[in-house]
């Protein structure tokens, strides 16, 4: 179970992600101006966020035919691919502040947070699952750290990312 449900974050991020994230860096170096930087960053944030959201709520409602086709039933881990999906929605809010990190030459800070979520995942996996949580808590301990490991990116995104859309930079993008 928990093969076929790494499988499927593995093939979720792929879609939830587009490639932007390495659109993100080739059209970053492209652009000329640092306002034009920060609308692209702000625009494919904005963008991730709103097709992560959509995609999320997709698997939520067709968990159980998903769950069918994966595992053959729907019953009881319908639940297990929810988790394993919200994993990847929460992960597709860190990419625009992680590459960020990395266009800035931030390793310091960018190699802190990536330690704090390894860290943070591995000490809830060893707890949950010596709680008796078994794949779930392999689960839980993956969402609870990428949440916090996208919580805590946040600041840098809002730092260096414009409120703002630009379909030009979006459609150069994808």
């Amino acid at each position: 179970v928990l093969a076929l449900l790494l499988l499927f974050s593995t093939l979720a991020k792929i879609v939830f992600r587009l490639g932007l994230d390495g659109a993100f860096f080739r059209v970053h170096y492209d652009l000329d101006s640092e306002a034009e930087r920060r609308r692209l960053a702000g625009t494919v944030a904005l963008f991730s966020a709103l097709l992560g959201s959509l995609l999320f709520l997709g698997v939520g409602l067709g968990r159980r035919a998903l769950t069918a086709v994966l595992f053959g039933h729907d019953q009881p881990v319908a639940s297990l691919v929810t988790l394993a999906a919200a994993d990847v929605w929460l992960g597709s809010f860190a990419f625009v502040p992680l590459n960020l990190l990395r266009i800035q030459e931030r390793p310091g800070l960018f190699s802190s947070f990536a330690a704090f979520r390894h860290a943070t995942n591995t000490i809830l996996k060893v707890a949950l699952v010596m709680q008796g949580w078994g794949v779930a808590g392999v689960l839980w301990s993956d969402l609870i750290a990428t949440g916090l490991f996208s919580l805590l990116l946040l600041p840098t995104l809002v730092k260096n990312a414009a409120l703002g859309f630009s379909f030009p930079l979006l459609r150069e993008c994808l």
